[in-house]
C-alpha cells in the first residue's frame, strides 16, 4: 500500500469505529454480518479496528480470507478452514503436548499388540519347518479373522449399530456433529486462550461473497446448523463470528441459485444475531475525496496540451467533486477508485473528436469530454462509470441554480452539436428528452469559443420550457451526462 494511503487510514477508521463498537458490544451478539459494497474499505477497517490498543486487550482475533479457497472443492473447504484456524492458533500463546517415551517404554506395548507377527518371524527361523509352518499359520490366521468378523456380526445388537453410526457421523469432515481430533484441538485451545487472558475470541470470515456460491452457503449452513444443537454456541466455541461481505451480492447469488421468489430474508436471518451491520464510511470518503480532488492535476505527454488542461483544472476539480459527492452518497464509488487520485496525475491524451455531420474538434475544446475522460481515468472501466452515473441519476446531489446551469451548459456543447455546429454567438435550441421522468425540455442557449482556453462554452441559457428563472423543473444533469457518454462510446472514443 502506498505511503499516502497509510496517512489517511486513521480518518477512515475513526469515523465508523464508535458505531461498530456499539454494535459489537450488544448483548448476545454472537454472529455478525458486516456488509458494504466491494472496495469500500471493509477489510481495512476491520484490520485496523482490531489492531487498536484498546481492542488488542479485549479480543483474540482470527481473520481468514475465504477468497483463498476459491479453487477448493466443496468437500475440502471446511478442512482448509480448520487448517488456517490451527495455523493462526499456533502463533498465539497456547500450550502443545509433546510425548517423550523411551524405547523401553514403548517396546512392551508394541510386543503385546504384534504377537502374531512376532511369532511368525520366530517360526521362519526354524530350519526346514519354518516355511511350512508359515503357510499353515497364515491360512489359520485368515480363518481366525473371518470367524472373528462372523462372531461380531452375529452378536451385533442395537447398541453396536448405534455406536458405529455415531462414530461415522462424528468423524465425517464438516458434519454438524463432527468431533475429530482437529475440532477438539481448536475448541480446547480457544478455551485455553480465554482462560489465560479473559479475552473474547472472534473468528472473521472475510471475502465471503467472492468465493464459489456453493462454498458460501455451505459455510453459512455449517455455522448456523451448529446453533440448532443442544450446545447452542458458535462452531469451535468462538465467542463471536463475523461474516464480511456485501449482503446485496449474497442476496443476488442466493436468488440466482435458488430462484427469484425464494425467501432470502427467512434464510439469512439465522446467520446474524441482531441486525445486519451496514458499514458506512461515506463521510470519511467525502472528506478524503475532497482533499485528493483539490490536489488533482493533469500530466500529459504533450506539454502544451497539459498546460491547456491545467489552465482549467479548477473548473474540472469542481465538476469531478460534484460527481464524486453524488457517487459517494449512494455508495456508487469505492475507495480503490478514489485512491487512483492519490497515486498519479490524470493522464489524458490529446485527441481529435469526430462526430458524423460535425466538424472535427480537439477534445480539450469540449469540457464535458475532458470531464468524462477524467472520471473514466478514476473509475478505470467504462461500464462501471456508466453504472455509477445511473446511480447518481436516480438521486443527484443537490446544487444551486447557477451551478446547475453551468453543468447543463457543458453537456449542451456536445449534445447540441448538430444544431450549433461549433459556431458561436448565435441563439440555438436543444430538445432534451429526460429518461428519468419521460419529459421533454426545450432549452434555448448561446454558445461561443473562449479566447483564453479555446473551449466552447454556453454563455447563456435563455430559458428552459420558456421559464427564465428560477428553474424548478429541469433536465436531470446526470442523465444528460450519460447521454454524452453514450455519444462518445458510439464513435468509439474510449476504445
Amino acid at each position: 500500500m502506498p505511503k499516502e494511503e497509510f496517512e489517511i487510514i486513521p480518518e477512515l477508521i475513526q469515523g465508523p469505529s464508535q458505531d461498530f463498537t456499539h454494535h459489537l458490544n450488544l448483548a448476545n451478539n454472537e454472529r455478525i454480518i458486516f456488509s458494504a459494497p466491494y472496495g469500500f474499505g471493509k477489510t481495512t477497517f476491520i484490520e485496523q479496528y482490531f489492531k487498536a490498543e484498546e481492542n488488542l486487550e479485549k479480543y483474540e482475533v482470527i481473520h481468514l480470507f475465504l477468497v483463498n479457497y476459491s479453487i477448493a472443492s466443496n468437500e475440502d473447504i471446511f478442512r482448509y478452514l480448520k487448517f488456517d484456524i490451527i495455523c493462526e492458533l499456533l502463533e498465539k500463546d497456547i500450550s502443545l503436548v509433546e510425548n517423550d517415551f523411551s524405547y523401553l517404554d514403548t517396546l512392551p506395548v508394541f510386543i503385546q499388540n504384534n504377537l502374531p507377527s512376532i511369532g511368525l518371524l520366530l517360526l521362519l527361523m526354524i530350519p526346514k519347518l519354518g516355511k511350512e509352518a508359515k503357510d499353515i499359520y497364515e491360512k489359520a490366521d485368515d480363518l481366525r479373522k473371518k470367524f472373528k468378523e462372523f462372531h461380531k456380526t452375529a452378536n451385533k445388537g442395537d447398541v453396536e449399530e448405534l455406536t458405529e453410526f455415531e462414530k461415522e457421523i462424528i468423524e465425517k469432515e464438516g458434519s454438524l456433529y463432527e468431533e475429530n481430533f482437529y475440532t477438539h484441538f481448536i475448541r480446547d485451545k480457544l478455551f485455553e486462550l480465554k482462560n489465560n487472558s479473559s479475552k473474547e475470541t472472534i473468528l472473521i470470515l472475510d471475502d465471503l461473497d467472492r468465493i464459489d456460491p456453493h462454498h458460501i452457503f455451505r459455510l453459512f449452513n455449517v455455522f448456523a446448523a451448529h446453533l440448532d444443537t443442544k450446545e447452542r454456541h458458535n462452531k469451535f466455541g468462538f465467542d463471536k463470528v463475523i461474516f464480511v461481505c456485501d449482503i446485496d451480492n449474497i442476496r443476488n447469488i442466493f436468488k440466482s441459485n435458488y430462484g427469484a421468489n425464494t425467501d432470502f430474508n427467512g434464510y439469512i436471518d439465522k446467520f446474524y444475531s441482531k441486525v445486519i451491520y451496514n458499514f458506512d464510511n461515506r463521510n470519511a470518503i467525502l472528506n478524503i475525496g475532497h482533499r485528493l480532488i483539490t490536489n488533482m492535476n493533469y500530466l500529459c505527454q504533450n506539454e502544451i496540451f497539459t498546460k491547456i488542461l491545467n489552465n482549467n483544472v479548477e473548473k474540472y476539480r469542481k465538476e469531478v467533486f460534484y460527481c464524486f459527492q453524488s457517487f459517494a452518497h449512494y455508495k456508487g464509488i469505492n475507495l480503490r477508485s478514489m485512491f487512483k487520485l492519490n497515486t498519479q496525475n490524470i493522464n489524458i491524451r490529446r485527441r481529435e473528436v469526430f462526430f458524423p455531420g460535425s466538424r472535427v474538434e480537439l477534445n480539450a475544446t469540449i469540457p464535458v469530454v475532458i470531464l468524462l475522460e477524467t472520471l473514466f481515468a478514476i473509475t478505470g472501466d467504462i461500464e462501471y462509470l456508466d453504472n455509477i452515473l445511473s446511480i447518481a441519476e436516480a438521486s443527484p446531489f443537490p446544487d444551486n441554480e447557477e451551478s446547475y446551469k453551468e453543468r447543463l451548459s457543458s453537456t449542451l456543447v456536445l449534445l447540441g452539436r448538430n444544431e450549433h455546429q461549433f459556431q458561436g454567438d448565435q441563439e440555438y435550441r436543444y430538445i432534451a428528452k429526460d429518461g428519468t421522468n419521460d419529459k421533454s425540455y426545450t432549452i434555448d442557449y448561446k454558445i461561443r469559443q473562449s479566447s483564453n482556453s479555446g473551449s466552447f462554452v454556453i454563455i447563456k441559457i435563455s430559458s428552459i420550457n420558456g421559464t427564465v428563472s428560477p428553474i424548478l423543473i429541469r433536465p436531470n444533469y446526470f442523465y444528460m451526462l450519460r447521454l454524452c457518454l453514450a455519444e462518445l462510446r458510439k464513435i468509439g472514443y474510449f476504445s
